[in-house]
């Protein structure tokens, strides 16, 4: 009978586990994977003062919105804390690790490209999609509209909310794949993912994962794009000739450093260690030492 009963017991949580990750895949196909081509073919109908990118946004906010209020879910419930300290530390070398990486590609690919476009040819490309507001349209949906939209619904929403009934390991697996599978380069993107669910994770901000993901978005997507193109105007990278592999090795090693650090101060002081942080249940904080 025990074993029955602990049979039972196993079907029933895997049953609920399932149900939840359905419900993840669900909200993040609703709001994210959907929408986006569907809209981004009707954004032609709209006013030529119209700004098509961030109408697609809006709409894609709207059906978030909607899921919350269906869920009774309040965005303040999704954090216990605003911008702890140690977070801020572990984030900066999160950020800092993907400038580096993102120059180290910049760099490699203006050197390898003679063709590549100057400063003023990027930014007239960038702008194409934002007609009404520019490169600031850009940087600002980049910086702040998409990091709020995605980590209400892949920190707060999924990994927060609906993945409380599994272990934190599974409910951070499903996640970093949801996330991955709604932007075009899966892995960096499940690279990025996968620390920003370790952010939420260990700290229980989802604030402080919007403004290490806002940060994140504007140094790979724009940043050292834009630094990279005007260092190549003004002739600074002439020097950067011939072979590239020792540099490009010493820059990895640098890359590699600032994301173990990271990793470092995400596990930093846990009771238990690692081993405790990954299999509590996600809808719990771990207790740390001073």
């Amino acid at each position: 009978m025990l074993i029955g009963a602990l049979f039972d017991r196993w079907k029933s949580q895997r049953a609920s586990a399932l149900a939840c990750t359905i419900a993840a895949a669900f909200a993040v196909v609703a709001t994210s994977i959907l929408p986006a081509p569907v809209l981004v073919r009707v954004a032609h109908l709209l006013p030529a003062w119209a700004e098509p990118r961030f109408a697609v946004f809006a709409v894609q906010a709207l059906i978030l919105a909607s899921i919350f209020a269906g869920l009774k879910v309040r965005p303040g419930a999704l954090s216990s804390t605003f911008l702890p300290r140690e977070g801020l530390v572990a984030g900066a070398w999160f950020v800092l690790g993907t400038l580096a990486f993102s120059l180290l590609v910049t760099v490699t690919v203006f050197a390898r490209d003679q063709d590549t476009g100057n400063l003023a040819a990027l930014v007239s490309a960038w702008t194409r999609d934002f007609p009404a507001t520019g490169l600031a349209g850009r940087l600002v949906l980049l910086g702040l509209f998409v990091p709020i939209f995605e980590e209400l619904l892949y920190r707060g929403l999924v990994l927060g909310y609906l993945m409380r009934r599994v272990r934190a390991w599974q409910a951070l697996a499903v996640t970093t794949a949801l996330f991955a599978a709604g932007h075009d380069s899966w892995l960096l993107a499940g690279l990025t993912g996968l620390a920003l669910g370790l952010l939420y994770l260990r700290y229980r901000s989802v604030w402080l994962c919007i403004l290490v993901h806002g940060a994140h978005n504007l140094v790979s997507s724009a940043g050292a794009t834009l630094l990279v193109a005007h260092l190549r105007d003004q002739q600074v990278l002439d020097w950067v000739e011939g072979p590239l592999l020792p540099l490009q090795l010493a820059w990895l090693a640098f890359v590699l450093a600032c994301l173990a650090r990271f990793v470092a101060e995400v596990f930093a002081r846990i009771d238990g260690g690692p081993r405790r942080l990954l299999r509590q249940r996600a809808g719990f904080a771990v207790n740390t030492r001073p």
